[in-house]
């Protein structure tokens, strides 16, 4: 469970280094859910509920830029 931190740990800060603001936040998510299983295994509440919130921002944050290309393509049609 401790090499899950880590590996988390890790990913976060690479997450940070990437340029693309989608790139990083995808990255970020994916940290932010290996915290999550590693914060529920030792049952440690707050930080559950913390990265949970950071993976909703994230999603949202990707989700939108998405949808507004996805929109842009349809006008192009």
């Amino acid at each position: 469970m401790e090499i899950m931190a880590y590996c988390a740990s890790i990913i976060v800060l690479i997450s940070f280094i990437v340029k693309d603001v989608i790139m990083l936040r995808l990255l970020n998510t994916v940290g932010c859910i290996l915290f999550l299983i590693y914060s529920i295994y030792h049952e440690r509440m707050p930080l559950v509920f913390l990265n949970f919130m950071v993976i909703v921002v994230n999603l949202i944050y990707i989700y939108n830029p998405i949808v507004l290309l996805w929109k842009e393509h349809l006008k192009r049609r």
